[in-house]
């Protein structure tokens, strides 16, 4: 599966948020248990290229793709 190459936010099956912008990916919030969304903003992965997410992504037991176009509308303004 191909990664997207348009800037902006994207949820993955989780309902993690991941920000592509500038050809860079990074985790933007995490989703807890309770469904709300913690911003990490890269805490935890830094800033990736297309080549180092998709390695991340399609890796052994992770689940992060397909992932889903979320509007700006819809980002929380804390992680914005």
């Amino acid at each position: 599966m191909k990664l997207p190459t348009e800037p902006g936010f994207y949820r993955d099956v989780k309902g993690d948020l991941w920000l592509l912008e500038a050809d860079r990916w990074t985790h933007a919030a995490r989703r807890l248990n309770d469904d709300s969304l913690r911003p990490v903003m890269g805490r935890f992965t830094g800033e990736m290229t297309a080549d180092q997410f998709e390695h991340l992504a399609t890796g052994p037991s992770v689940d992060v793709l397909p992932l889903e176009r979320v509007e700006a509308e819809d980002v929380p303004p804390q992680i914005d």
